[in-house]
């Protein structure tokens, strides 16, 4: 009898373990716009803000172009932002720079060739922006706006995958995926 308690308490103990070690390994998984939501929240007090990204151009026939870019934020008064992109690499775009004034009401764009600014007209904003194939107000890289679809593709260790899709009619490109770390 003694024995049987023992083996009870032993295997009751081990159950109890064994329910903590799984719960432990249990993860809440993040849907897309979740993850694009805690990118909102994580940043939502900077005044200034520098990202480096990288922008990976394919073509039809999968020959890929690979663009790099610093990217300037400034939140400014009324909630609007004042974002200015610059081309680090390669050497064809190099040193062109993009300034997207109060959330794109005012968008210059600066070409090295040219030594001068040029202001992009409103009728022009949605016109492709040196062949990315991405607008000059998708640019803006704001995506948290419903008029996108947004797909969680996978979660590494360290960063999930998002891919971005435009909904509009007029889209001259496919997709952007976000490696959000």
């Amino acid at each position: 009898m003694k024995i049987r308690k023992y083996f009870f308490a032993m295997i009751t103990v081990c159950l109890f373990f064994l329910s903590i070690v799984a719960c432990a390994g249990t993860e809440t998984i993040l849907t897309a716009d979740e993850i694009m939501d805690k990118i909102d929240e994580t940043s939502p007090d900077y005044s200034t803000q520098k990202t480096i990204s990288e922008m990976i151009l394919t073509d039809k026939d999968g020959n890929e172009e690979v663009r790099d870019m610093v990217m300037f934020s400034q939140k400014v008064e009324n909630d609007q932002t004042n974002t200015l992109v610059r081309f680090l690499s390669p050497k064809s775009v190099k040193g062109v720079t993009l300034l997207n004034i109060n959330d794109g009401e005012k968008i210059y764009l600066y070409m090295p060739a040219y030594n001068k600014p040029r202001r992009i007209a409103g009728s022009s904003k949605s016109d492709e922006f040196m062949g990315t194939g991405l607008s000059y107000e998708d640019m803006s890289m704001d995506y948290q706006d419903k008029e996108y679809e947004k797909t969680l593709l996978q979660e590494t260790d360290d960063a999930y995958i998002v891919e971005v899709l435009p909904s509009g009619e007029d889209i001259s490109y496919e997709k952007i995926i976000l490696h959000v770390d």
